[in-house]
């Protein structure tokens, strides 16, 4: 009776890690597979914020990968324009109505410049502009050239 009761308690469990490890695998898999369709939006968010603040003159590249741990707020991403390459980043900005993604476009050398907020318009945007949010534009503004320097300087 022990010996039966074992051999079935085992298969069962058995039966459970396989699931446990198959179901790892799957979400593995589709995190692996999505991170592109993740970047390209965030590509896409980050050119529609740059074209309404200043037409025609951002173009946005390539994905540039922090090596930081800030990099699950923040992402990067190479620009361009008619007065040379800079970085276009978007970053988790906390405000008094919640995390909003800021825009930046910095040199990666100085300062980096808040260029707007992606996906809000109208008063709670000019509300967050005109100073809900000025001391954390400030942290960013200084923040990004920082990674983006380390970024550049690791090998």
């Amino acid at each position: 009776m022990t010996d039966r009761f074992s051999k079935e308690a085992l298969q069962e469990y058995g039966i459970f890690a396989g699931c446990i490890v198959l179901l790892a695998v799957v979400l593995s898999v589709a995190a692996i597979f999505t991170k592109g369709a993740g970047q390209a939006g965030i590509k896409t968010e980050i050119a529609r914020v740059l074209e309404e603040a200043e037409p025609g003159v951002w173009q946005v590249g390539n994905f540039v990968d922090f090596a930081a741990p800030v990099s699950s707020s923040a992402a990067c991403f190479s620009a361009r324009s008619g007065s040379g390459n800079a970085y276009a980043c978007i970053v988790r900005m906390e405000t008094m109505y919640g995390p909003l993604p800021a825009v930046f476009i910095s040199d990666g050398r100085r300062t980096a410049r808040f260029i707007g907020i992606a996906g809000l318009h109208g008063r709670v945007y000019d509300a967050i502009e005109n100073g809900g949010a000025k001391s954390q534009i400030g942290y960013w503004a200084t923040r990004i050239p920082v990674l983006i320097r380390q970024q550049e300087e690791r090998p």
